[in-house]
């Protein structure tokens, strides 16, 4: 029975620790872990690294400059929504006069864009600026873009070993036509 009730308490014990690893600031772990011992000399008063300003959240527009009106109008009410910021990622060769015009709608919502110009292989370069930006909501595309179809073809030949850190949003544009077929059902 005693050895029962010591191994309880080091798995109590182990448990208030992981708590106040997880939980409390740097001062108050130790005073919390110090608690049953006297120091010899005063804990040092230490500040965790605290970031000043948070990230801005951010949605990322898979394009090719194109203005696919769906995923571009889904970005922009996401970042309505989630009081993000918009990255703009461009691949392919790009019409300077198309991003131009993407940009002026962007600045018309009142959504702060950045544009990035991805080199070399889109879905490479997309999971790298997945990487880079920890606070990434989402990322949106049309399922008619090639960036996005590679990224996904890349996806499923890893078979598991490799996945998406943020969700993957696809929006197709739906002609008129089809949406009504599919409302009269």
């Amino acid at each position: 029975m005693k050895k029962l009730s010591d191994a309880l308490k080091r798995m109590l014990t182990g448990l208030a620790y992981q708590d106040a690893g997880e939980f409390l600031t740097t001062h108050q772990k130790w005073q919390t872990l110090n608690s049953g011992r006297r120091a010899e000399k005063p804990l040092p008063s230490v500040q965790p690294a605290v970031a000043r300003r948070p990230s801005a959240r951010r949605v990322a527009l898979i394009s090719d400059g194109c203005n696919a009106d769906g995923a571009f109008d889904f970005a922009l009410q996401a970042c309505h929504r989630q009081g993000a910021q918009l990255d703009l990622l461009l691949h392919g060769p790009v019409n300077a006069g198309d991003v131009a015009a993407l940009a002026r709608q962007v600045q018309r919502e009142g959504v702060v864009c950045r544009r990035v110009v991805l080199s070399g292989n889109p879905a490479n370069a997309i999971l790298a600026h997945m990487e880079r930006q920890l606070s990434l909501l989402y990322l949106v595309a049309s399922p008619d873009d090639a960036a996005a179809r590679e990224l996904v073809e890349k996806l499923a030949l890893a078979r598991g070993k490799r996945h998406l850190a943020v969700p993957l949003v696809l929006i197709e544009d739906r002609p008129k036509e089809r949406l009504a077929a599919a409302c009269a059902l």
